[in-house]
């Protein structure tokens, strides 16, 4: 099987590297999954660094840089991949914001070239890494479902949103196979924080430091937190699972309110830091919980990883990194 990863530096990316090519948890714990043993990985960055680094962590892993999704040379790097992974993505819901016109470019009309590129290259399968914890905007109440209408509320939402539906009706119109994958807030990452998001690792960065911690919105905030174990499973699973519902929702189905977390991470690391929680700024999406009930019941797959462990193991992760 040859499998295709896009964004094969950032967060998922690695994860999913550690995993199909070393069995390792984001912790580095030995993982026994039902991986292909004639698994062929092709892994796509945008930044010269990243190609380096990945080198350097997987000096047999074959890498290539792209300069865009026009790049001449795309083609030949994907051809008669079975799986596309595309979990590059160049803005967070901040800097889409700043620059929404460049957000549209970079990752709706760069992905329409991409998915012109791997359909031509006879692609079977595109993976797409959406975002439940946005497109359904503003929710209430029950766990939201794959039916509820997407009301996507910033411009990161806009951009999703959009792509997901050039991503249906370019897969129906050049036949190829299309997943997408909404999940829920991910964190685990035992490199710590690497973007301007990921509230479990930035928290837990300035707790070690004995940072005073900023809510900005408040302490009521109600996520759901996925470790990012359980969303390599599902990107795992994925490779081969029907597609029957090709849209799916990644999550536990459970809130955990900002102020429920810090007493999480206070409780395990022994250290209290002041909390700042100005509270001037409403938050766009004030409470995000999904329903993972279609994933259970199509692919056979829940969460594995609860709260309180997963948080457990990342604290540990990092005061190793640190």
């Amino acid at each position: 099987m040859r499998i295709v990863i896009s964004g094969a530096s950032g967060f998922v990316g690695r994860m999913l590297l550690e995993r199909l090519l070393h069995g390792r948890a984001a912790d580095g714990t030995p993982v026994v999954d039902q991986v292909p043993t004639d698994v062929s990985i092709v892994a796509l960055v945008h930044k010269p660094a990243s190609l380096v680094l990945l080198k350097e962590v997987h000096p047999d892993l074959e890498v290539h840089r792209v300069d865009g999704w026009d790049d001449l040379g795309l083609e030949s790097m994907v051809l008669g991949a079975d799986v596309f992974f595309h979990l590059a993505w160049s803005s967070v819901p901040r800097i889409a914001a700043q620059d929404p016109a460049r957000d549209v470019r970079e990752n709706v009309e760069g992905g329409l070239r991409l998915l012109n590129g791997i359909s031509n290259a006879g692609v079977r399968r595109f993976v797409f890494l959406s975002s439940g914890g946005t497109v359904y905007g503003s929710r209430t109440g029950a766990p939201i479902t794959e039916d509820v209408p997407v009301d996507p509320t910033n411009a990161y939402a806009c951009g999703k949103v959009c792509f997901e539906q050039y991503l249906r009706e370019r897969a129906e119109y050049h036949g190829f196979e299309q997943v997408i994958l909404r999940p829920s807030n991910l964190y685990g990452d035992p490199s710590g924080p690497t973007k301007q998001q990921g509230v479990v690792e930035h928290w837990f960065g300035s707790i070690a430091a004995g940072r005073a911690i900023d809510a900005w919105h408040g302490l009521d905030v109600t996520r759901d937190y996925l470790h990012i174990d359980d969303i390599v499973d599902v990107l795992i699973a994925a490779m081969s699972k029907p597609v029957q519902a090709s849209t799916f929702n990644v999550g536990t189905g459970i809130g955990t309110s900002l102020s429920e977390l810090l007493s999480h991470m206070f409780e395990i690391t022994g250290v209290t830091v002041p909390v700042h929680s100005p509270g001037k700024n409403s938050p766009d999406l004030p409470w995000n919980v999904l329903d993972p009930g279609l994933l259970q019941r199509s692919w056979g797959i829940t969460p594995k990883v609860p709260l309180r462990s997963g948080l457990e193991r990342t604290w540990r992760s990092l005061q190793r990194r640190g």
